[in-house]
């Protein structure tokens, strides 16, 4: 094309844009010099007129109909659900069962102590219950001797997929919850303790819920009354919501155990001494103290000058020491674990939409350390929740404000009193642990942990990230908190050095194991 002059059609005017531009520089202006070389008029046409240039762009279809031959992997078996005829022949067949399927449809009477001689512990401990089995449709059931509710008894094989399926369900609820959960729909012997280690084994559960850590508690920082001390930090940065929100604000009242938690766009002072005066002041009022950490933003001028104002006494734990604002952390991570049960890895935008229900939650919930919900100590008066709605609730007890002041009075100062001496108690349990001295790790080579990886995979959020990984086996024990570990499922990975302090017990299952990946007596030299 050098050299001759042509038309150059288009469906973008870039070139015209170029071509006209004043005074290039840089890339703008190589790009004119080059241009220069040809002698050409350029031409605009809309894209829908363009279809010949747009037809050679793309890729021609293929002359081949077949399919891609390449095999499918099968990655993945899963077995469906047990109908009632699977469910009668594992009742029938399972050793568990067995003895009592026969006795039932055969209408024998109870077993005797020889016909159970060599049975399992819970085909012993499901003779207990012989007075309340009976069968339907050639299934046995177990009638509640109150309710007379059927529930049908599970035989040993199908247990861990009934607890799977409630589990996966109701999950990231408990052990308690999926073991009510369970009994209200099925019976078998040591129902609780099946549970429990079932939900020990879950990877999800596992994958976010971190233990109780082993050091010793803080010594507690006693209150008295509402208003005495309230307690400040930062949860953050999270990921930015539709809202612009990154970081959420908390407050919580050292006796009764109320708390406020704002979002906030960003966690300057202005920021947070805004969110103090808009909340906490122009609701409750002014309190004797604010407790923080050394963050820049409680201990900056602007907060000194505010907490002066208020005539609020303001005070701050230990540089790099957050246990001494352990009320606050431990409500912190009750929050950052409520939100966890809302968002996972995709979708962690929406966090703010779901933190009033977070508040709810704990407000309207008995607190372990008085005793109380947080709302009764706050408000004199139980906090009605939607389900309440449910149900007839009696009509409030028609008063005079006075009445209902003195009665309301009452009411508050009995429910202090009796969270003083929760607390008095919960103070004594925690001092007693803080003299006690940690016992030891406990594990030994060839035991499967969990490691902690607090940093989260590129692109997601620390704060919404589920930071156990595992299971790992322990190859040798170099020191008595320092540890070998290897990958238990994928032989070829290298071994690590771990502390124990980012190390707990791993309950779970093991998939795909092989021999060569199972750890060794003792770590080759």
């Amino acid at each position: 094309l050098i050299g001759k002059r042509f038309i150059l059609r288009t469906d973008h005017r870039a070139l015209q844009w170029l071509g006209s531009f004043k005074d290039p520089m840089d890339q703008l202006a190589r790009w004119q010099e080059f241009l220069q070389d040809f002698d050409f008029h350029c031409q605009y046409r809309p894209g829908q007129k363009h279809g010949n240039a747009d037809a050679l762009s793309r890729l021609p279809p293929s002359d081949d109909p077949t399919t891609d031959e390449t095999p499918a992997s099968i990655n993945a078996i899963t077995a469906s659900e047990p109908t009632r005829h699977t469910w009668s022949i594992n009742q029938s067949s399972d050793p568990d069962t067995a003895i009592m399927y026969r006795h039932l449809t055969e209408g024998l009477p109870k077993p005797t102590e020889r016909d159970m001689k060599g049975t399992s512990l819970r085909a012993r401990l499901l003779l207990h219950q012989w007075p309340y089995l009976t069968m339907q449709n050639d299934i046995m059931f177990l009638r509640d001797p109150s309710s007379h509710h059927l529930r049908p008894v599970v035989p040993g094989c199908l247990i861990e997929t009934v607890l799977n399926d409630i589990h996966s369900q109701l999950e990231p609820c408990g052990q308690r919850r999926t073991e009510q959960a369970t009994r209200n729909r099925f019976w078998w012997p040591q129902l609780r303790s099946s549970t429990h280690l079932f939900c020990q084994s879950c990877p999800t559960c596992a994958s976010f819920k971190s233990p109780t850590p082993p050091p010793r508690t803080p010594k507690p920082m006693t209150t008295g009354f509402p208003g005495e001390r309230v307690g400040l930090d930062i949860i953050g940065p999270l990921p930015i919501s539709v809202r612009g929100h990154e970081f959420i604000f908390v407050m919580i009242d050292c006796f009764t155990m109320w708390i406020e938690a704002i979002p906030l766009l960003h966690q300057d002072a202005a920021s947070v001494a805004n969110a103090i005066n808009r909340t906490w002041i122009s609701r409750w009022g002014s309190p004797l103290s604010f407790h923080s950490d050394c963050g820049s933003n409680f201990e900056s001028q602007l907060m000194q000058e505010v907490c002066g104002l208020l005539d609020v006494r303001k005070t701050h734990t230990i540089p790099y020491h957050p246990e001494g604002n352990g009320l606050v952390e431990r409500t912190n991570r009750t929050i950052h674990n409520i939100l966890l049960a809302f968002t996972n890895d995709g979708h962690q935008h929406d966090w703010d939409v779901h933190l009033p229900f977070c508040l709810l939650a704990y407000r309207g919930t008995t607190h372990s350390s008085t005793g109380f919900t947080p709302h009764y100590l706050w408000t004199g008066r139980d906090l009605r929740l939607p389900v309440d709605l449910r149900y007839p609730l009696p009509a409030p007890e028609q008063t005079t404000p006075q009445t209902f002041a003195t009665k309301l009075r009452e009411v508050i100062r009995s429910a202090h009193n009796t969270a003083r001496i929760t607390l008095g108690n919960a103070s004594i349990h925690e001092k007693r642990h803080f003299d006690r001295h940690i016992a030891g790790t406990g594990f030994q080579i060839g035991d499967l942990v969990m490691h902690q990886y607090p940093i989260p995979p590129r692109g997601t959020s620390a704060k919404l990230h589920h930071p156990w990984r595992g299971p790992f086996a322990v190859l040798d024990v170099l020191a008595p908190t320092s540890f070998l570990l290897r990958n238990a499922i994928r032989a070829e990975s290298p071994p690590f050095t771990a502390h124990f302090s980012k190390l707990k017990p791993y309950r779970g299952r093991l998939p795909d194991c092989t021999a060569d990946s199972l750890p060794q007596t003792r770590y080759p030299q």
